[in-house]
């Protein structure tokens, strides 16, 4: 029942009756071949095992002595082309050509050959036989699974070419066919087309409705049809994808684990599609560097629609902003017959207070406009750094153009221009030209633009610019593709996503008009929209819609039946939340009650919607770790906690039962008989441990606080082993209780830091790291930052190892 022949055959052989060396079994008693018992034989072959070997082509005989096989792997020979029908028995169902180098499935290798049937070749053929019946089947009605990958395939065939079959085979064939296509392989499952040539998918794929998995990676695709979207997303399971840049298909798609989403996304192309000149212009930077001047400078031309009210102070200049300020700029361009593009502004406030809440709103689709003010000189280009690392870490491989404002306050004025040049150079130094291998940036645009608003003219060449740029703009990709690749704006989507960025629009300045929160659950959202296609369909749509900022919807199970259709007012809600203390009254060194919630969305919305929509804003924050809930009427925001230690805040359990919930309670500050010793003071052993990081990004370590406070099993390990000691002295200070500032989490037990997290800076001097754990492409640890642990090791207890 099974053969192999792996590596066993040295040259090609004429035919596969050859290379088996069968005895000849005598059969001139039997007149019908088909009973005949070396028939018989090789009917009940099943596994035919040929790889590893120096076949060219497929031997011609194969589907006549073997017509039952069922498995076939000829893998790793040196086959050129091959009848993928033909060519092989009709009842195979596994067939194997991976590694070799074929170029055409479309060989004309049986013309005038007999059958080679091994009892057939006993007989003469009689007059009236012109044809083979071993390869007289127009299809693979039984292959399943189908493996071509590293070939040199540039076309694979899913149907049979309209007109007569046998012109493209070159001999006549058991059955006629007729001029309709036919689909080849109707019941395949896996397909495997990986490492080829294929330039484009093979439209009619969709008609293989049994495919389950489909592999492409890594071939130089550069579309996909619309017709895929035909496919039935509840059987095609698997989609690997990696390596591909097609032009009409979003980036994010490639990467999606289950494949409906690009099924969704190809139907609703298939029906209508359309350019959409649409981009988020994200506009980010420290604090008074001018960022809202510049973005109203820039705005003059052109139509802008503001979301939210400018603030404007003395001499009617704008306020800092607070969290972030979108709007609408229709911007036609300057020439004639320019094409209208439409930027969301987003006018990030750059307080240290609005970082943890950036990670909620950057996305891929968009530009970033970072700005830095010339009057900070080197500083301040270095300062770019960590906004750099943080778009990247967020937004990978984004377009960035990096802007210097108040040139015209650069003294002396007589040297302006030599300082420009002079930051220039630098500025291409540090980000332009820097080893990709040390620092991860985005894609840094070459030219560090200088300008000042009071001076019109260069104010009109960063505005073009920005619009040119924009225009050009091409996704990232293989640079051998680029040229191939059409721009972003030039890119078609589904007319249906736009008609729904309009509905949903509606719907949010309806909400505005009623003074109702636009929140609406998933059941909502879709009564509402009405939209046309499948539910697939309404998810790549509102997820465009999300990455274009015209929603927001959030695919984490706590949040994924929530649809904020408004956000702007969002963005209102968190900076009112997390910000400064002039703007949230409520909190007191990062502790706030969650009553006070209630009185901060009423200045949003009526009093009795705020109530009932508190839950959804709350786990909103919860998931973004930017506040922490201590008990049903408290929270913890980390990142409003105090900087520096001796600032810190306490907070420790009402109850230390492990069993039981933990509620915490927070004392503020420290008195010098509070200070911690530390740990050697114990006379345990130490495990120490440096954590080396490309950079630490804005936000993490209020986030790492939330995470690690929310999480009980660090306090309940250490709260058992020391359980006998927290029950003689009930003094706040001798019991297990958590230390906390902005930067640093320590677990405090008898005034003594028993795990303690801090950042860190390399080199350490005198260290004695029992483990420093590293990213293997980093070569030089004096300008690194890291996190330092230390966990004290309690007698008589393993480490255990926590997953944060």
């Amino acid at each position: 029942d099974t053969t192999s022949l792996d590596g066993g055959v040295p040259s090609s052989p004429s035919s596969l009756d050859e290379s088996l060396m069968v005895d000849m079994i005598d059969a001139g008693a039997e007149d019908d071949e088909e009973s005949t018992p070396l028939d018989r034989l090789f009917s009940r072959l099943q596994l035919l095992d040929l790889s590893n070997n120096s076949f060219t082509s497929v031997p011609w005989d194969l589907p006549c002595v073997v017509p039952e096989l069922g498995r076939l792997d000829l893998k790793k020979n040196s086959i050129s082309e091959l009848d993928i029908v033909r060519g092989v028995p009709y009842s195979v169902s596994t067939l194997q050509l991976d590694h070799n180098s074929i170029k055409s499935t479309y060989a004309t290798c049986r013309m005038g050959l007999p059958c080679g049937c091994p009892v057939m070749l006993l007989y003469l053929p009689s007059p009236d036989q012109e044809y083979c019946r071993h390869v007289g089947h127009a299809s693979l009605e039984r292959l399943s699974n189908l493996t071509l990958d590293s070939n040199c395939l540039s076309y694979f065939p899913i149907t049979s070419l309209q007109g007569s079959f046998t012109e493209i085979m070159g001999m006549k064939v058991y059955e006629s066919l007729s001029h309709q296509q036919k689909v080849l392989f109707p019941n395949l499952s896996i397909l495997s087309l990986e490492r080829n040539e294929l330039h484009s998918v093979p439209s009619p794929l969709h008609l293989l409705s049994h495919l389950s998995s489909l592999s492409l990676s890594h071939n130089p695709i550069t579309s996909f049809p619309a017709e895929l979207g035909l496919l039935n997303p509840k059987v095609l399971m698997v989609l690997k994808m990696e390596g591909l840049y097609p032009r009409n298909i979003p980036p994010h798609l490639l990467s999606k684990p289950v494949p409906r989403h690009l099924i969704g996304f190809l139907k609703a192309l298939l029906n209508d599609s359309k350019p959409y000149r649409r981009i988020k212009l994200m506009v980010v930077g420290d604090a008074k560097m001018g960022k809202t001047t510049l973005l109203q400078a820039l705005t003059r031309r052109g139509k802008m629609n503001r979301f939210k009210e400018l603030q404007k102070g003395l001499n009617n200049q704008p306020l800092s902003t607070v969290g972030v300020d979108l709007g609408d700029w229709e911007y036609p361009g300057s020439r004639s017959k320019a094409v209208n593009v439409t930027f969301m502004t987003w006018d990030f406030g750059g307080q240290d207070e609005y970082y943890a809440t950036h990670q909620c709103f950057f996305s891929n689709r968009s530009l970033y406009l970072l700005v830095w003010s010339v009057e900070e000189g080197e500083r301040g280009l270095k300062k770019l750094r960590t906004w750099l690392e943080n778009i990247e870490a967020r937004a990978p491989n984004s377009p960035v153009i990096v802007i210097g404002t108040h040139v015209d306050k650069l003294n002396p004025a007589s040297k302006r221009a030599e300082t420009l040049q002079r930051y220039q150079g630098l500025f291409r130094e540090l980000y332009v030209n820097h080893n990709p291998n040390t620092f991860a940036y985005p894609r840094v645009e070459p030219e560090c633009k200088m300008v000042s608003v009071n001076d019109a003219r260069k104010i009109d060449e960063l505005r073009e610019d920005i619009y040119e740029f924009v225009l050009k703009y091409k996704p990232p990709g293989p640079k051998s593709m680029m040229a191939e690749m059409v721009p972003l704006m030039d890119q078609k989507i589904p007319s249906s996503f736009i008609r729904l960025q309009d509905i949903v629009r509606g719907l949010a300045l309806k909400c505005k008009q009623n003074n109702t929160i636009p929140i609406f659950t998933k059941k909502q959202f879709i009564e509402n929209v009405n939209f046309p296609g499948s539910e697939e369909e309404l998810d790549e749509a509102t997820r465009f819609l999300h990455e274009n900022g015209i929603l927001l919807h959030y695919d984490e199970s706590k949040l994924s039946d929530l649809y904020f259709l408004d956000p702007q007012w969002l963005c209102s809600m968190l900076a009112d939340v997390i910000t400064v203390q002039e703007k949230n009254p409520f909190h007191k060194n990062g502790f706030m009650r969650v009553e006070d919630l209630e009185l901060i969305f009423n200045k949003h919305s009526s009093s009795s919607v705020a109530k009932c929509q508190v839950p959804s804003l709350l786990n909103l924050m919860l998931q973004f770790e930017v506040v922490l809930v201590l008990d049903s009427s408290r929270l913890l925001i980390p990142s409003l906690l105090p900087l520096g230690e001796l600032n810190g805040c306490t907070i420790f359990p009402q109850s230390f039962s492990p069993s039981e919930d933990y509620r915490w309670e927070e004392r503020n500050g420290y008195h010098q008989s509070d200070m911690i010793a530390p740990m050697a003071q114990l006379g345990l052993p130490l495990l120490v441990r440096y954590y080396l990081l490309p950079f630490i990004p804005s936000g993490f370590f209020p986030r790492l606080i939330a995470r690690v406070i929310s999480s009980s099993e660090i306090f309940e390990h250490f709260n058992k082993r020391l359980s006998g000691n927290l029950l003689e002295d009930h003094h706040w200070s001798n019991q297990l209780h958590w230390k906390c500032c902005r930067t640093m989490i320590t677990l405090v037990w008898n005034h003594v830091d028993i795990f303690h997290i801090v950042p860190t800076r390399f080199p350490l001097p005198g260290s004695k790291a029992t483990h420093v754990i590293s990213n293997s492409g980093i070569s030089s640890l004096e300008t690194r930052s890291g996190i330092e642990i230390k966990v004290a090791l309690i007698p008589d207890t393993h480490v255990k190892t926590y997953e944060w």
